[in-house]
């Protein structure tokens, strides 16, 4: 089961061209920073709390350090959330219209032997899940949940 939803996300993802694969790529990337820079802020803000208990001091440089994982996390975020959408629509509409003329230009008697419900699951389920495994939410959540296991 998972290495047939593998091989069918392998495929669905060799119809894209390789232009449209690196720009989906490049947005999953940056949509999935915010999550990488919030792993390393709770360390980075313990370790300025514990420097104001102990020394009374905080040193201009974790403030400054502080605001700027915090202003990146806000631009990667901004630009993930604006280009991915748009790409993933793109890409979305190129598959589905390269799996339609491929399904069309198949043979009558292999829809006899598979059914139409096979090339209606192709066209609705495998196209959308292969595109969503490049998007970022998938990356956040997997951030998300190795931040919460001990």
């Amino acid at each position: 089961m998972f290495f047939s939803s593998i091989r069918s996300i392998i495929a669905v993802l060799k119809l894209l061209k390789r232009k449209n694969l690196v720009q989906l790529l490049l947005c999953a990337i940056l949509s999935s920073m915010p999550y990488m820079i919030s792993f390393f802020l709770p360390l980075v803000s313990q370790k300025a709390i514990n420097l104001v208990i102990y020394q009374n001091t905080l040193p201009i440089s974790y403030m400054y350090l502080l605001i700027s994982l915090y202003l990146l996390s806000l631009i990667f975020q901004a630009v993930g959330g604006l280009c991915t959408p748009k790409y993933s629509i793109q890409n979305d509409l190129y598959c589905r219209t390269k799996v339609m003329e491929k399904a069309l230009s198949v043979n009558y008697r292999y829809f006899k032997e598979n059914g139409s419900g096979y090339y209606t699951k192709i066209f609705t389920d495998d196209v959308s899940a292969s595109l969503q495994v490049l998007q970022g939410n998938i990356i956040g959540n997997t951030v998300s949940l190795i931040r919460v296991l001990p």
